[in-house]
């Protein structure tokens, strides 16, 4: 007796170990498979809300925002209202910027706002200063002079690091994704053995079953599984209720496909039940269903060991709503600002019009004057007007074509950098012939993703740049590619240069030879005083437009080297990683 009931009492433990831990496990799984359902839902409503957020910065902090206004203010005196609109600017930018620090930390993401912050707050420290110096009647070049920020800190690339925070979400998004189905994988096989060990393990399979319908009635998720040949082995009471409301009842032993017949009438797409039922391929696969009184479901299906399958759904009606709205108020945004934009550029178009016809009048009556008798000091007062309207009417095109230049050749393409170079170098060819100069490709140059207009545009300004500041016997451009490099202490990779052998950039003029109508302070000695100012200007804007930087490094006397990024194409080619060296001497 007492054998027996020592080993009744062994098989009652193995019958409960046979039977407790596994539902344990499948009640772990599930609870987990929820919670990272929510947790994607937070972070595909946080990429959507993160987009919006970019929006509302760029528009409070670009080019109609907070720094334009600070910008006007410093320059329109008498017209304070810049001043309140980039006051009221810039503390929408620092709460556009804490929201993301907040979603930051929250996803545990490497992208850092502190430059940025620091930045903006930079920007924002010197409106006092520069209100301050207008009470004490200081000149608009002296308020222009003390708060001016050198480029450098003032770089706000806001593509770039929009597009490093919001890859960021969607790999987390998407590793949130597989997680979520591996743990659905889970779960079935899990369902499968508990429900199996559940039938064989002990006597009481009754009491078992309703042990395990219990845990999975408190899912908040349908759940169904069929055997291979497609009857419903089991269901939780959400699936069930589920077609109660079309008044069927659901029962094992049923062919799923019966019930799936009953609710085809009630989806949008009378087609998405077959497509369901009698798929063909990947063992999971995930789907919305959209049915007609509003309803979303998302529905997880997975093709068991035994050829059954498990089907799970839930309701992201709400999840939904919330997404297609995020969606619409950016692009709602994203309209305001293209409108914003194309009145900007209406209005710079007009204004580029109305302001050259004055100097085009001034230019004409002094051609006029000039056809009289007229003593050598009073003509060459009128030739030098006349060069000063012709001089302001360059820098109203250059404006104009500044406002333009996104808008200019807008198709990205994949482009070989290399005939572009070419063409440059043909059009340049009587400027080269003049200063015998020498102008190479120095290795071979990989595809990038950019419109042809603006990679044109780009090494023009650069080589042209080289040719105009450069007072050698022989002055060289050199253009090429580099792998890897260090620049200005810090190492940069898949780099483009173009560099030369002028006199360099003064100690002076770094922090602003970026800053349209700028030249160096030896242009007119070296030749450089019959161009706008305007040409890195336009290089600089190109470049941060395709979320790429531009750097340089420059010896007085020895020449410069412009080091730049472009997106480079997906298409494979070998890329000579040679490293500039000593000019090429023939």
């Amino acid at each position: 007796m007492i054998a027996a009931a020592s080993h009744s009492e062994d098989t009652s433990i193995l019958r409960f170990n046979l039977t407790f831990w596994p539902v344990v496990a499948l009640c772990a799984l599930v609870f987990l498979s929820i919670w990272g359902a929510a947790r994607l839902d937070r972070l595909t409503q946080s990429f959507e809300r993160t987009s919006a957020t970019f929006v509302q910065m760029e528009r409070a902090l670009g080019y109609v925002g907070f720094i334009h206004h600070f910008k006007n203010y410093i320059l329109r005196p008498g017209e304070d209202r810049y001043l309140a609109m980039a006051v009221e600017e810039y503390h929408e930018t620092l709460d556009a910027i804490s929201q993301l620090d907040a979603l930051i930390a929250e996803f545990e993401l490497t992208a850092n706002l502190q430059d940025l912050r620091a930045t903006v707050e930079l920007y924002g420290s010197m409106l006092p200063v520069a209100e301050a110096m207008r009470r004490d009647g200081a000149t608009i070049r002296e308020i222009d002079d003390a708060v001016r920020i050198p480029d450098e800190k003032a770089e706000l690339n806001l593509a770039r690091l929009e597009r490093q925070i919001l890859g960021q979400l969607k790999a987390k998004r998407d590793e949130e994704a597989r997680l979520r189905s591996s743990i659905y994988a889970l779960a079935a096989a899990f369902s499968i053995v508990a429900i199996v060990v559940t039938f064989r393990a002990a006597t009481g399979t009754q009491k078992s079953l309703r042990f395990l319908s219990s845990v999975l009635d408190r899912v908040d998720m349908k759940v169904c599984i069929t055997d291979s040949r497609g009857k419903i082995a089991f269901f939780n009471r959400a699936f069930r209720d589920s077609y109660m409301k079309y008044g069927w009842t659901v029962r094992s032993g049923q062919e799923l496909a019966d019930l799936a017949l009953h609710v085809t009438p009630h989806l949008v797409d009378p087609r998405m039940a077959n497509e369901v039922l009698y798929r063909e391929g990947s063992a999971h696969s995930e789907r919305d269903i959209f049915y007609k009184d509003g309803t979303i479901e998302h529905l997880s299906d997975d093709r068991l060991p035994d050829g059954g399958r498990m089907f799970l759904r839930r309701d992201v009606t709400e999840a939904r709503i919330k997404e297609q709205q995020a969606a619409a108020e950016r692009a709602s945004m994203i309209a305001q600002l293209r409108a914003s934009n194309e009145e900007l550029e209406n209005f710079a178009n007009v204004a580029s019009h109305d302001l050259q016809e004055p100097l085009r009048g001034i230019a004409i009556n002094a051609g006029f004057l000039m056809r009289e008798e007229l003593s050598p000091s009073a003509r060459q007062r009128l030739e030098r007007m006349v060069s000063m309207c012709r001089r302001e009417q360059d820098m109203i095109d250059t404006l104009l074509r500044y406002a333009q230049i996104n808008r200019m050749d807008s198709a990205t393409l994949i482009e070989d950098p290399e005939p572009s170079v070419h063409a440059v170098i043909s059009d340049l060819a009587s400027m080269i012939s003049e200063a015998d100069a020498v102008v190479t490709v120095e290795t071979e140059l990989p595809l990038v993703l950019c419109s042809p207009g603006k990679l044109r545009s780009l090494f023009q300004n650069l080589i042209e740049n080289g040719l105009k500041y450069n007072d050698s016997a022989t002055p060289r451009v050199g253009v090429g590619f580099l792998h890897q490099t260090r620049i200005n202490g810090k190492d940069m990779s898949d780099v483009f240069y173009v560099r030369d052998n002028g006199i360099g950039i003064a100690e002076q003029d770094k922090t602003r030879i970026w800053d349209i109508f700028t030249r160096g302070s030896d242009a007119e000695k070296h030749g450089g005083g019959r161009g706008t100012g305007a040409g890195l200007t336009f290089v600089k804007r190109i470049i941060e437009g395709y979320g790429g930087i531009i750097d340089f490094e420059t010896s007085p006397g020895t020449g410069t080297r412009f080091y730049f990024t472009l997106p480079l194409a997906t298409v494979e080619g070998e890329v000579n990683d040679a490293t500039p060296s000593e000019m090429e001497t023939t």
